[in-house]
């Protein structure tokens, strides 16, 4: 599959999750190539089916990392040219393997950070706690 997410910093830089290549590739404005990172594997900082793509006020960026089933966490250098992998956690409810249903992230102005789960009907919101909710259902707790 070719490039799925996509997010722009706030220096202009384009962020593309190269979902079938296993990597992030991160851009200029102009569209100039600058930089990957990832590759296929389930280590810290590699990939299997990349695909939702979100960034948090501090130009943090979150990989919805999907076939291992997790959210991970890449930390920009000083001119955010590169990323290098700080932390993830896994996401039990992406155990599909779908090429159609992806995860997708977004992250609020709190830094509460948010990904969809298509196969199972609903968002899922991480803070300091993890909670669950279902569009027009009432919020539940699940962790």
């Amino acid at each position: 599959m070719g490039p799925r997410g996509i997010v722009v910093d706030a220096l202009g830089h384009v962020l593309v999750a190269d979902t079938g290549n296993k990597r992030v590739i991160v851009y200029d404005a102009d569209g100039n190539f600058i930089s990957q990172f990832g590759g296929e594997g389930s280590d810290l900082g590699q990939f299997d089916e990349p695909v939702g793509l979100a960034l948090d006020s501090k130009g943090n960026l979150y990989v919805a990392d999907t076939w291992n089933q997790r959210i991970q966490v890449f930390v920009p250098n000083a001119d955010k040219t590169k990323y290098a992998a700080s932390a993830q956690w896994s996401i039990s409810g992406w155990l599909s393997q779908s090429l159609d249903n992806k995860p997708y992230l977004a992250v609020d102005q709190q830094g509460h950070i948010f990904a969809t789960d298509p196969d199972s009907f609903r968002v899922l919101e991480f803070t300091s706690t993890v909670n669950s909710f279902t569009p027009g259902a009432e919020r539940q707790r699940i962790g």
